[in-house]
């Protein structure tokens, strides 16, 4: 019997199994292959069985044996022949063992996708929304954006997070509240005290890390910004790792195709990489790591990315965002009940039974939808915000504590306590706070629909 190591990922690693397993002394072997493995962090481990040419009972009661001895170990069977899968299944023995069909389905798992880089630290910089706040907590579907990101991290074993908070961290640590989330480790950076007149630059802070917290032992993941959507970590890494490059960005394709490929904001820095990045960027409002990645132009990989990957940096990337999570291509659903095809309500919300809803729509917590009120399309209601009557809302977003007065007619809008701005033009997060709201939204409203009343 021959066994071949092969590292995957910083917590996932491949044991080609070639030749004959037909002798009990073979347990040895396996669990000291297996242990050298574990020690090294790398806790899920595939056994790849394709190439065996014989296997006997006593070497299917090694690899029960194996799985029975190591419970520590993430342990998966890929590719077992034929005829040894089916003596094993008669037997009973297949019980409670991860037997795959290929090493592809194997790598797949979610329990080897959830440790597959968790060696790999993540930076994360939310960008500032306007009038105060952080994107992170701005609310998606009754859930603020930051679960979703940390959910599709952990997915993927990314339990490493360094926050740019900008001044938010004990609102998002309060949001997030105690001991939470579990199994991820948060901390919150910013400006050291000689920079705390303005943000610092990208390159400062992944500087800050590596004086003040050590330098970085593997690969860093970089986000601009919070991700709805995170796309195959797993592979992003394989590629960035075979390339050699000093970074890799993800790139998503646009449609139609004549737009040309537009950056993500996601990008993955290898170690020595973040030696190269200058230390200073000067004094700006807001700076984000593409310059960082302009200093290593010279050695930059891409990796192509789904188009339903999207990047939380205004009304518009939030409003496809919302549509997402009500169609349930998200990895956090929308909270509360599901009274219709995607039509949610939190539980303390307030619906007249004369108010028409036609999905996909979420109404937040304490919201009040009044009697004659409509609302079409992908529309989200915050939490506390008021719906009146004789209002017409068709793909809007209606932010917390929000009021929408009598006779409102908006269509592609985003409503704010104390004003709107249209979504097509909403290329930012800046707060709507310069019109008046208690006015129409439309120029040109559509017609109103009546009220349904009972005989």
């Amino acid at each position: 019997m021959l066994i071949e190591t092969r590292p995957i990922d910083d917590g996932l690693a491949v044991l080609t199994v070639s030749g004959r397993l037909a002798r009990a002394s073979d347990l040895p072997r396996l669990l000291e292959t297996c242990d050298a493995l574990t020690a090294l962090g790398r806790i899920g481990q595939v056994l790849d069985l394709s190439l065996l040419k014989r296997v006997s009972f006593e070497g299917l009661a090694s690899l029960v044996e194996l799985a029975a001895r190591r419970p520590q170990i993430i342990l998966c069977y890929a590719a077992l022949p034929d005829g040894p899968l089916r003596m094993l299944r008669r037997s009973g023995l297949d019980r409670g063992l991860r037997i795959l069909p290929s090493l592809e389905a194997a790598l797949g798992t979610p329990e080897l996708r959830r440790v597959s880089l968790n060696a790999t630290r993540t930076v994360l910089f939310p960008p500032p929304v306007a009038g105060g706040g952080s994107a992170l907590l701005l609310d998606l579907c009754g859930t603020p954006v930051i679960d979703h990101m940390l959910a599709a991290l952990g997915k993927y074993g990314l339990s490493d997070l360094v926050v740019d908070a900008k001044g938010e961290a004990e609102a998002i640590r309060s949001r997030l509240g105690p001991g939470s989330p579990p199994g991820m480790r948060l901390q919150f950076c910013g400006a050291r005290p000689r920079e705390a007149e303005r943000y610092p630059s990208t390159g400062n802070i992944l500087k800050n890390l590596q004086e003040d917290q050590a330098a970085f032992q593997s690969d860093l993941l970089v986000c601009e910004a919070p991700i709805v959507g995170v796309p195959d970590m797993q592979a992003m890494m394989r590629a960035h790792r075979t390339s050699r490059a000093l970074a890799t960005a993800a790139i998503v394709s646009t449609t139609p195709p004549d737009k040309g490929d537009q950056p993500l904001g996601l990008t993955i820095y290898s170690p020595e990489a973040i030696d190269r990045l200058p230390a200073d960027s000067g004094s700006v409002t807001w700076h984000t790591p593409i310059n960082a990645r302009t200093s290593l132009d010279q050695s930059i990989a891409t990796f192509q990315v789904p188009s339903n990957a999207i990047r939380i940096d205004s009304w518009q990337a939030l409003f496809r965002a919302t549509a997402e999570c009500l169609a349930g291509c998200t990895e956090v659903p929308p909270t509360g009940r599901r009274i219709g095809p995607g039509l949610w309500r939190e539980e303390d919300a307030e619906q007249h039974r004369q108010a028409q809803i036609h999905g996909p729509c979420h109404i937040g917590a304490g919201a009040r939808i009044d009697a004659g009120a409509c609302l079409k399309g992908v529309t989200a209601i915050g939490a506390g915000a008021r719906i009146e009557s004789a209002t017409l809302l068709q793909d809007c977003l209606v932010l917390p504590g929000a009021e929408v007065r009598q006779g409102t007619w908006a269509k592609g809008q985003v409503i704010g306590p104390n004003g709107f701005c249209d979504l097509h033009f909403a290329n930012d997060l800046a707060v709507p706070d310069t019109l008046n709201a208690a006015s129409p939204v439309h120029e040109d409203p559509p017609q109103p629909i009546p009220i349904r009343r009972r005989a």
